[in-house]
């Protein structure tokens, strides 16, 4: 029965939203229409994001969606699962701060080029450098998400949070840019995160052939007021405090019985 789930759940994914939904954004990519000041093609990739999670048995659970709607900014959240982008498109329409690597996915990272992702081969001084000019000249009609942590944190590492890297912070800081914590956790937690060794397609596999709902929750934190004269390193372990308390409540959450 699991393979049969599998077998219906990833064509569907794979074909129709990835294989026909983002090359029909092609078409949407000269209309001018724009909702809210959010050009309409990247609505259109958050109705996808939404059609796959919906595809997938996945339920996001966010009780303030406005926060992240009215946000104009940096949104520093945890990275915990190959699912992160998704979810939080689904959300309202946002854009990221992506590795190269993503770039050259067929059909995604062309997508991500076009709802105006910024790319960094975090192994290249020079493109980390241009990566910092960018995030200082961003039009934040769309909020910009970055991961501090820098990769993954996953599910078997030992650690609630991966140390917070100071630069996004800096860049914060130093241009005043305002940015909104996130956190966002996974229930059960097993389902969809990575583990150590996992690739995404071994992970993606284990949760389309899942029984039962896979529940996200994504939840915003105050917008901090980043100034140039606020230190970086104290703005990265105080947003770093506020995420882990929200992850580790949440996961005391989920060890309590069902009454």
């Amino acid at each position: 029965m699991r393979y049969l789930r599998g077998a219906i759940r990833l064509p569907i994914v794979i074909v129709v939203i990835i294989g026909i939904g983002i090359p029909l954004l092609a078409l949407l990519k000269w209309l001018p229409y724009k909702r809210h000041g959010i050009p309409f093609k990247a609505w259109y990739l958050s109705f996808l994001a939404k059609t796959a999670l919906r595809v997938c048995d996945i339920r996001v659970e966010c009780e303030d969606r406005d926060a992240f709607y009215k946000h104009k900014g940096f949104v520093f959240t945890n990275h915990t699962s190959y699912l992160d982008i998704i979810v939080k498109v689904a959300i309202v329409p946002m854009r990221f701060l992506a590795k190269q690597e993503v770039r050259k996915m067929p059909m995604i990272g062309w997508a991500a080029e076009q709802i105006g992702c910024i790319f960094v081969r975090r192994d290249n001084k020079t493109s980390r450098k241009a990566a910092r000019h960018s995030l200082a000249d961003v039009d934040f009609s769309i909020p910009l998400v970055l991961y501090p942590e820098g990769t993954v944190n996953r599910l078997d590492s030992g650690e609630t949070l991966k140390p917070f890297r100071v630069g996004a912070f800096e860049v914060a800081a130093q241009n005043s840019i305002p940015y909104l914590p996130a956190t966002i956790t996974y229930d059960p937690p097993e389902i969809g995160r990575l583990v150590s060794g996992e690739t995404n397609m071994d992970a993606a596999w284990r949760m389309v052939t899942r029984s039962g709902k896979l529940v996200v929750t994504v939840t915003p934190h105050p917008v901090i007021a980043a100034t140039p004269d606020a230190d970086p390193s104290a703005l990265a372990t105080m947003t770093a405090d506020v995420i882990r308390t929200e992850v580790e409540q949440q996961s005391a959450r989920m060890l309590q019985p069902i009454p």
